[in-house]
Formats: structure tokens, sequence, C-alpha cells
């Protein structure tokens, strides 16, 4: 086990196909549900480490069918829907 400095920061995506609505809606809920909720994550929970503030970005949407479904997919968007989070 290799600790991390407090406040370090990292950048990751989330892939996901094919949720409904709902599904979607449940996942953005679990990464933030409070403004102040952190996450219990690594081997120090029991001593009070491994608290991880989550804050997500944005929410970039490819509508594959679209996307792949044209002769030239290069002038296709990669993404048919971008929403930034404050």
């Amino acid at each position: 086990v290799t600790p991390i400095k407090p406040e370090t920061e990292f950048l990751f995506d989330i892939t996901f196909d094919n949720l409904s609505a709902f599904e979607l809606g449940t996942l953005l809920l679990c990464l933030k549900p409070t403004e102040n909720f952190c996450h219990r994550i690594g081997m120090g929970k029991p001593f009070g480490l491994g608290t991880v503030s989550l804050s997500p970005v944005g929410l970039f949407l490819v509508d594959r069918p679209l996307r792949y479904g044209q002769s030239d997919q290069w002038k296709t968007p990669r993404y048919s829907k971008v929403s930034w989070f404050d």
C-alpha cells in the first residue's frame, strides 16, 4: 500500500452503454449525493483515511447509431450532447 498525498487530484472517465434516463440519473446521483458527501475508499478507512470527494465536470453522450451510421464518420461530431457541470 502506498499512501497518496492529501489534496491530490485525479481525472477519470466513466464509460456506460444503453442506460435508461433513470439509470443515468441514479449513476450521477451516486457520484455526488450531497454537496459535502465524501466516498470512503482504500485500505485506511478504519483509520479515517481514504476519504475522497468526486466532482463531475461534465456529461458527454455519444449517439452511436448516428455516429457510425454515417458514410463519413469523420464529419460527425463524436459527442451528440455535451453538458458541463458547475
